[in-house]
């Protein structure tokens, strides 16, 4: 197995892929070959849907699947050249309810209970830009264009580049921010 990962994770590095998506894909592989004992050079289709299907029917949410299918996917389409194996397995259809809206008074109760007048403002930011943790932690000044009026969020989520436009208010905060050493 050692090999076909090394083969696996070359390929995708070739094809872009993140560090953390490198290590899902090699864990979601690992567990199908778990599974069924074999090697996934003589497996097939079948051994793919019965995992799947295993997988769903133990409680396992439709996204987590989705994950297992694109790795099992990349295993045969990339790297063992047989996209047939996995061609006619469709994936799980995932439910995403749309997210709970809170009310006014309650992002400012939730913003009253901080600790300090920069965690405030870190998650004032946050919820105004509807930024990642991640992303709000990066924000650096030069990536506010207040004439514009947007924010330039970098590496997001899929190392995906995007724009949030400046909310009022979220200028004084960025000034306040980028005063404390915690922001570069």
């Amino acid at each position: 197995m050692s090999e076909l990962r090394d083969r696996v994770t070359d390929d995708l590095k070739l094809k872009g892929s993140r560090p953390q998506t490198i290590e899902a894909y090699l864990g979601c592989i690992r567990r199908f070959v778990a599974f069924h004992r074999r090697p996934p050079a003589e497996m097939g289709g079948e051994e793919v849907r019965a995992f799947l299907l295993h997988m769903l029917e133990t409680g396992r949410k439709p996204s987590t699947v989705n994950v297992y299918r694109a790795a099992i996917g990349f295993l045969y389409t990339n790297t063992l050249k047989r996209p047939e194996v996995v061609r006619d397995i469709p994936c799980p259809r995932s439910h995403r309810p749309l997210p709970t809206v809170i009310s006014r008074a309650e992002v400012a109760r939730l913003l009253g209970a901080t600790a300090s007048t920069y965690d405030r403002a870190y998650f004032s930011t946050m919820y105004a830009g509807g930024l990642r943790s991640a992303e709000t932690v990066r924000l650096q000044a030069r990536d506010i264009d207040s004439k514009v009026g947007v924010v330039r969020v970098r590496d997001g989520k899929g190392g995906k580049e995007r724009r949030v436009l400046l909310r009022p208010g979220m200028l004084g905060l960025f000034s306040y921010l980028s005063r404390d050493a915690r922001l570069p």
